[in-house]
């Protein structure tokens, strides 16, 4: 019987060493990389110890503090869209009685194709010349000649916030259309009964019922867009003029394109810092 209380204990211990392995020793070891000099020269030999060197140097990079920017423009102009657009839809479908499986299957598209797949799709949307974009805005009388998106400093960011509006809305539609389901229907009864409007009743009765869900998504959104390279990478490269650089762009060609590992290892240290603040957030609301 004693030994028995060791049984969850050693049930428990295949996973424990797993979860380390996958995710705790890269994490550290990563860390470990950004205080040497490691490149093509050096890279069979483990590095250089140089200290906080890839650090000093980093912050004295105007790439760098470029690129934060940009990526909080990314960021902050993205995910608050698709919240907007998943809200909306997912209120829509609240309202459908009949079809209503059919058209949720149907708005899920996007987030079922994948990443690649859709910015290969928007990358020839895109187009100068054979791109559909280009073509209706043609047709509509709208330009005179073809726009190159992709390839312009000032729209680059911007079309790629639109396609990636429109790959993510799907996740806040769903996440939001199961929490809109959760609120109890005698809440709107008794708010109809006291002549309570529709606005009046989203903002007193859905929005307090939906909130931590709300809180929820736009964490988890913010740290997904954080890090995803996807979308960018294969629509342009990082862009003409580093248009398009976000962190994850800037450390993945960092260490890939120029192999400079160290320095990307100090780069995607910063960015963990940076993420540790939603993450607080994210635990604290969940653990409420």
């Amino acid at each position: 019987m004693r030994e028995e209380k060791y049984i969850p204990y050693l049930l428990f211990l295949p996973s424990f060493f797993l979860v380390i392995f996958i995710a705790y020793y890269p994490l550290i070891w990563g860390i470990n990389l950004s205080f040497y000099h490691i490149d093509l020269s050096n890279l069979l030999k483990g590095g250089e110890f140089t200290g906080l060197t890839n650090y000093f140097k980093l912050f004295q990079d105007p790439i760098f503090y470029s690129t934060i920017w940009r990526t909080l423009i990314y960021v902050s102009a993205t995910i608050p869209l698709r919240f907007i657009v998943g809200l909306i839809l997912a209120l829509c479908l609240m309202e459908i009685r009949k079809f209503r499986g059919f058209f949720r299957a149907l708005l899920l598209l996007p987030w079922c194709v994948p990443e690649v797949i859709s910015a290969l799709a928007w990358k020839w949307m895109y187009h100068a010349q054979f791109g559909a974009v280009n073509n209706l805005l043609y047709s509509l009388g709208l330009i005179a000649s073809p726009i190159p998106f992709l390839d312009s400093p000032e729209l680059a960011l911007p079309s790629i916030i639109l396609a990636n509006i429109w790959r993510g809305f799907p996740f806040y539609m769903i996440m939001l259309l199961a929490a809109l389901q959760a609120v109890p229907p005698e809440l709107y009864e008794s708010a109809t009964i006291d002549g309570a409007g529709a606005l009046q009743k989203f903002i007193y009765i859905t929005l307090p019922n939906i909130k931590r869900i709300c809180i929820i998504c736009l964490i988890m959104g913010f740290v997904w867009l954080f890090n995803a390279i996807a979308m960018i990478y294969v629509m342009t490269g990082g862009g003409q003029m580093h248009s398009t650089y976000i962190l994850s762009i800037y450390t993945y060609l960092t260490a890939f394109s120029t192999y400079e590992i160290g320095y990307a290892a100090a780069i995607s240290t910063v960015c963990l810092l940076i993420l540790l603040i939603p993450t607080a957030i994210y635990l604290k609301v969940v653990g409420e």
